[in-house]
């Protein structure tokens, strides 16, 4: 018999344990072509979609990103497959076969493998991507959309960087055969398992590190993240490799010596179990809880940093439409008839409009995330104007007396945290006025910005008019504002009315709607691309687990038909594998969930902003996947063990 005919029956025959493999290289293949088929569509290479530039260089960043992984992922599945056929290997050996005809056998049987998986990305990847350039036609919001086109590149990339990354890993792997006898090889699975060993420093090590890096986490502020980020993953790296190669194997052996009931019978046969394969485990445990950590963190972040920044970039446009005129006395930047007449062309409705009087001042406010304090230009309306803006935004009234203040500040950045009550000093003109800020507004604007003047000052009527008296008319900021009942919808008189802006003051117009447009595609599109490296890495840690299990499939079967001679039932066994395969796809993402819960609470505490909500949506989502992965798994694997 060839080699070739007998490697093409090798693939054919071990199809069941290669299937998780194969399945997760050809997702990786699908979703790299159907970017690359996307950064070198001709109308995103000229650059005719918006942002062009910045959504080509995310796609490629997610090709990156699928790279890399895909190196880590093929080379641990291909030791694990080396790994389980050492006793076939040395038989073939023992038979007659050279360490050359072994060596090309196994080449041939991974290049079929490698050939099919790409052959197969790259088919799906064909079918799917004028699907998926229909959802990039969605989220970019084109004007024009994107024609599907056959794009002879990305099919000759694709195809090329797979197999030159899957020839070079299993030329990497044969080395693992390299110098191995005969006998080691037909003896690797007779070898009996000893009692595992565990280390109490270890183990202790494992505990501290993982404390010392939740703790840290949990205190990190904006200063001390940047030097504290890559010592927290080091220290929760560290901790968990540990975790499960010594912390959990001392928490199994005590159970082991246990002799309490509770831990009789199939329970204390899957529990024994798990302790004599712990060692074996222990290295696909660690990579599965980190893959889970970054996956639920990533998630989390993405999700609520996109949430924050819509909410928050929708709500520093007061209205609207808005602007400041700096001279009050005359309409330099666009005439209120002209913004009118606009808006009545485009059938809009005006909700209610703002026209405002400002002084500008300055005032001594702390500079954010800081103990620095430096002046910084305000503007001071009085206490009726802002009521009656404040009601038509939905927001309470305000009460003032003649020395109190209150502080709206549009920039939830900005925000630092004060004592109530305190005392500051505004500089408008040549007079100074001693306040009490008593009330501060962060994150929504109530008026437009006037150049650095960001912040607005509320103070008493009676102490507006004061001030004012002063003041020509001329020296006066006017605050305009139109907002609009479906300001979502009005990107194209946002635009119309942007064109008409003397150029000199194009600066002091605030649009709402182009901005939220551009934001909600940002965000579309960032999700778009996470979504699929998201499920690409679920697939693989999937994967691996699958991998790990059909590894051992016969020492399994092997056990069972012991286990059976001496009474133990189909149902008893069914019981034994479920509990074996619950353990190893649910403390994974139970170690992970905790990490990504520090991380939440790291991140929440940089940017003063609270994740844990989008934290347990986007766990709870992946605890639903990870479910049905684990009864599919299970599925499959007891039919292939107990048939």
């Amino acid at each position: 018999m060839k080699i070739s005919t007998l490697a093409r029956r090798n693939v054919i025959g071990h199809l069941q344990r290669y299937l998780a493999y194969f399945l997760s290289c050809s997702f990786a293949v699908t979703i790299y072509f159907a970017y690359a088929t996307f950064t070198l569509h001709p109308e995103v290479v000229n650059g005719s979609i918006p942002a062009a530039d910045i959504v080509r260089i995310g796609m490629i960043a997610a090709q990156l990103i699928i790279v890399v992984f895909s190196i880590f992922f093929i080379a641990y599945s291909n030791s694990a497959f080396l790994q389980v056929r050492e006793k076939e290997f040395g038989l073939l050996s023992l038979f007659g076969m050279t360490n050359n005809q072994l060596r090309k056998l196994i080449y041939l049987e991974q290049t079929i493998l490698s050939l099919a998986a790409i052959g197969a990305g790259i088919g799906f990847g064909l079918l799917f991507s004028k699907l998926f350039l229909m959802l990039m036609n969605f989220l970019l919001a084109v004007e024009t959309p994107m024609q599907f086109q056959i794009i002879p590149r990305a099919f000759i990339e694709t195809g090329l960087l797979f197999l030159i990354l899957f020839q070079a890993l299993t030329l990497f792997g044969l080395f693992r055969l390299k110098n191995r006898r005969i006998i080691d090889l037909i003896r690797a699975k007779k070898k009996p398992k000893p009692m595992p060993l565990a280390s109490k420093w270890l183990t202790v090590l494992s505990i501290t590190t993982l404390a010392l890096g939740y703790t840290l986490a949990a205190t990190a502020n904006l200063f001390s993240a940047f030097f504290l980020v890559i010592p927290i993953v080091i220290l929760v790296m560290i901790g968990t490799y540990f975790l499960f190669t010594q912390g959990m194997l001392s928490l199994f052996k005590r159970l082991y010596a246990n002799k309490n009931n509770l831990f009789r019978g199939t329970t204390l046969l899957t529990r024994t179990n798990i302790l004599f394969r712990l060692k074996d485990h222990a290295r696909m445990l660690f990579l599965t809880s980190i893959i889970s950590a970054v996956l639920l963190t990533a998630g989390g972040t993405v999700f609520m940093f996109f949430q924050t920044f819509i909410d928050q970039g929708t709500k520093i446009v007061p209205q609207a439409i808005a602007w400041v005129e700096e001279d009050a006395t005359q309409y330099q930047v666009i005439h209120p008839s002209a913004v009118e007449e606009t808006i009545a062309s485009s059938n809009q409705e005006v909700e209610y409009t703002v026209n405002t009087l400002a002084l500008p001042g300055q005032m001594s406010l702390p500079v954010p995330y800081s103990n620095l304090i430096q002046d910084t230009d305000v503007m001071i309306v009085s206490q009726s104007e802002f009521n009656r803006v404040a009601q038509q935004k939905g927001l309470d009234t305000i009460s003032l007396n003649t020395d109190e203040i209150l502080l709206n500040t549009p920039f939830s950045t900005m925000a630092t945290v004060h004592d109530d009550d305190r005392t500051e000093t505004i500089h408008v003109k040549d007079q100074e006025l001693s306040v009490h800020i008593v009330s501060e507004i962060f994150g929504e604007a109530l008026f437009s910005s006037a150049g650095p003047a960001s912040s607005i000052i509320v103070v008493r009527d009676s102490v507006y008019e004061t001030l004012a008296a002063s003041f020509n008319e001329s020296e006066m900021l006017r605050l305009m504002g139109y907002e609009l009942e479906n300001w979502k919808d009005a990107v194209d008189v946002s635009n119309e009315i942007k064109e008409q802006v003397n150029p000199a003051f194009a600066y002091s117009l605030q649009t709402r709607a182009p901005e939220y447009q551009m934001l909600i595609q940002a965000s579309a599109l960032t999700i778009f691309i996470g979504v699929f490296i998201s499920l690409l890495f679920f697939i693989v840690q999937g994967s691996m687990i699958y991998l790990k299990l059909f590894t051992e499939i016969e020492d399994t079967k092997q056990q069972l038909r012991s286990l059976h001679r001496i009474g133990i039932t189909k149902e008893e066994s069914a019981r034994i594998i479920n509990r074996q395969v619950q353990f190893l796809f649910f403390v994974p993402f139970v170690v992970g969930s905790i990490h990504a819960a520090f991380a939440y609470a790291m991140l929440g505490s940089i940017l003063s902003i609270q994740l844990w909500g989008s934290g347990v949506l986007v766990i709870s989502i992946y605890f639903v996947f990870q479910v049905f992965y684990y009864l599919l798994t299970k599925y499959v694997y007891q039919r292939a063990v107990l048939a």
